[in-house]
């Protein structure tokens, strides 16, 4: 499980898997967000969409999960999309290099968040 200041809801469809997180995405959490998006690729979900709209802090261990399953779901012809990085994990993904190589949403793009009525499965975990 997470660390105490970090939250993760999945909401997914036939296809497609939305991930929210909020709180702190460090050394201590970064093993959970990794179980959990590891778990959605092996049910066959093609593309991962990572809301990070509330996310408060992004450290090395994050940038690592989102490298491995870009490369994990690219490898399978999938997508891994990031939404709505705040200004430090943007600014972290700039410094790293890996705005480069993940697909980012910009903030202007339109919510897509979880219609949890229609989703297939929706989880909360903390």
């Amino acid at each position: 499980m997470g660390g105490p200041g970090f939250g993760v809801q999945v909401c997914s469809d036939t296809s497609r898997s939305w991930v929210s997180l909020c709180g702190e995405l460090d050394l201590v959490s970064a093993p959970h967000l990794q179980q959990v998006l590891d778990q959605l690729c092996r049910d066959g979900y093609s593309e991962i969409v990572l809301d990070l709209s509330k996310l408060e802090f992004l450290g090395a261990a994050g940038l690592t999960v989102f490298h491995r399953i870009e490369t994990q779901l690219r490898a399978a012809n999938g997508r891994f999309i990031l939404h709505q990085p705040p200004p430090l994990a943007r600014r972290m993904l700039a410094i790293t290099g890996l705005d480069t190589v993940l697909t980012i949403r910009p903030p202007t793009t339109h919510s897509l968040a979880c219609d949890h009525q229609r989703g297939r499965r929706a989880v909360r975990t903390t």
